[in-house]
């Protein structure tokens, strides 16, 4: 199995836009063609995967 996250903030200046995590996961093997991925909202700042 493949995994990628990652966490995206917001520029320094901004205070109220929501941070951005986001998971990629292959679902076969040995091929390993065929993905699932989530996407969520966070609060502002956060870094909770």
């Amino acid at each position: 199995m493949f995994m990628g996250v990652d966490v995206t903030h917001p520029c320094p200046l901004d205070n109220i836009s929501p941070s951005t995590a986001a998971m990629i996961g292959s679902m076969n093997w040995p091929t390993a063609n065929k993905y699932v991925s989530r996407m969520r909202l966070q609060t502002h700042r956060q870094e909770i995967i």
